[in-house]
């Protein structure tokens, strides 16, 4: 990542982050849901030179890498065949937190230097597939190969 913005994460950043956060979904060992980093204003200025402080000395406390596994039911009519269950790894609000904005500036990096190809655009948050499909052995109306 490019000097001086490695580390550039506000209240307004995680603000934005959490926006996008889904409330209630399953929280890490630590049982805190999104909902409550959200609320808890208060803690936000700690969070951000919490998540801050990881970035600059690139280290990551281990309970924010612990994660809580659950085994969730795939098709109820198949009831308890063990292959009917897929593992979903819980890792802590904090962990998901970091991430995100770690995703964020290597992908704008990436963009920023030209280093990502337009076919590998299509694999950001939100976006499903590529923009300009490649089309192999694809007929043309003549019949023909194009």
């Amino acid at each position: 990542m490019e000097e001086g913005t490695q580390n550039e994460i506000s209240k307004e950043t995680l603000k934005t982050i959490l926006r996008k956060m889904v409330n209630w979904r399953e929280p890490g060992h630590d049982g805190i849901h999104a909902y409550w980093f959200k609320k808890f204003t208060t803690l936000h200025e700690r969070l951000v030179q919490q998540l801050k402080r990881c970035i600059d000395e690139t280290h990551v406390p281990e309970w924010m890498t612990k994660d809580r596994t659950m085994l969730v039911q795939k098709d109820t009519e198949k009831r308890t065949i063990l292959i009917n269950y897929k593992p979903i790894a819980c890792l802590p609000t904090m962990w998901k937190l970091l991430t995100v904005k770690l995703r964020e500036q290597i992908y704008q990096s990436l963009i920023n230097r030209g280093l990502l190809s337009e076919e590998y655009k299509g694999c950001q948050k939100g976006k499903r597939g590529t923009h300009n499909p490649l089309y192999i052995n694809q007929k043309d109306p003549d019949g023909g190969q194009m």
